[in-house]
């Protein structure tokens, strides 16, 4: 037979196959992100207790003992097992509590947009539901600094004091415009649900994350690998989208106001966001910002950490560890706590 005669046979075979292409790559995606999850579930089983808190859970992980209880509250797209430096830590004198907010680590996904007040309403069932009882020191990094904000304001008589861990700032867009921020864009749900459909379940955004950057300081290579994995995971990318943007909490956390003489120490990084005299201009900008966050409370004040960047919790777990030391010494001052 001519070859040339096969020639259009073999054109219309692959234009088949060109056309099959856009639904075989989804298909592939769906498997592998499934087996991917699949062997983290048997590589990372759970830390902590599922808790129900009215038709799905939270894990929730305690340890230690001694009041008042301390809550550590995580900042963005981040797995309560974040905190695990200082809970190592804190547990050596107080019942301290780390928990994964919804459709983070291992806690079920909830509707809707996740801002503080939506946050804030489960942790207070979460604590009651585990039977984990008032007065609390609450401790939020990033993102969670709004979180434990807005809990205060809600539960004034809940809470013995707070420690804001580089904590995120409603005023930062207008009093320092060219701040690196986190979070990402108010876009239309449609465009927010197709996104999270081509990134979630294609694996493209596992393939993205496989390369986290190198292991923080503190943490052991199990810890790391644990947390990487848990970023990783469909539910907490979609639950990322609903943090975003940032602003939704900032204006909730400005409105609760609530603190008028709450103790608190605001940590700060004193690591320059870069090597240039713009990364040490901001970082001065950011420090005068955090500081004013501070003073807000008449028993406020401000520890700036020098050579820490945005995660104190890993560069210098101490530094948390003394600062709420600090807070459930002023308690006990004030009689809310045994001395």
């Amino acid at each position: 037979m001519d070859p040339k005669a096969l020639q259009p046979k073999r054109s219309r075979r692959w234009k088949r196959l060109l056309w099959l292409l856009p639904l075989a790559l989804p298909v592939y995606g769906l498997i592998y992100v499934r087996i991917a999850e699949w062997l983290d579930e048997r590589r990372f089983p759970q830390i902590g207790t599922s808790v129900d808190i009215g038709g799905r859970s939270l894990n929730l992980f305690c340890s230690g003992s001694g009041s008042p209880t301390v809550v550590l509250e995580s900042g963005y797209w981040q797995p309560g097992y974040s905190w695990a430096p200082v809970e190592r830590r804190l547990a050596a004198t107080n019942r301290t509590c780390w928990y994964d907010r919804a459709g983070n680590g291992w806690s079920d996904p909830a509707p809707g947009k996740r801002y503080s007040d939506s946050v804030v309403s489960d942790l207070h069932r979460l604590l009651a539901a585990a039977h984990i009882a008032p007065p609390y020191v609450l401790v939020g990094h990033s993102l969670g600094g709004y979180h434990v904000r807005v809990f205060n304001a809600r539960y004034p008589t809940e809470v013995a004091g707070l420690v804001l861990v580089d904590p995120s700032n409603e005023d930062v867009g207008t009093r320092i415009p060219d701040m690196p921020r986190g979070g990402g864009p108010n876009l239309p749900p449609a465009i927010v649900h197709t996104v999270d459909f081509v990134v979630r379940n294609t694996g493209l955004w596992r393939w993205f994350m496989r390369d986290q950057g190198s292991k923080p300081p503190n943490l052991s290579d199990r810890e790391w690998a644990t947390i990487r994995s848990l970023r990783r995971q469909r539910k907490a990318i979609w639950e990322a989208a609903q943090e975003a943007p940032e602003r939704g909490s900032a204006a909730i956390a400005r409105e609760a106001g609530g603190l008028d003489s709450v103790p608190l120490i605001v940590l700060t990084r004193g690591k320059p966001f870069d090597d240039t005299a713009r990364g040490n201009r901001l970082l001065r900008a950011w420090i005068e910002l955090s500081g004013e966050l501070a003073h807000r409370s008449s028993r406020g004040g401000q520890r700036v950490i020098a050579g820490a960047d945005h995660f104190i919790q890993y560069d210098d777990p101490d530094a948390v560890m003394d600062a709420v030391h600090s807070i459930v010494k002023r308690a006990a001052e004030r009689g809310q706590v045994p001395p």
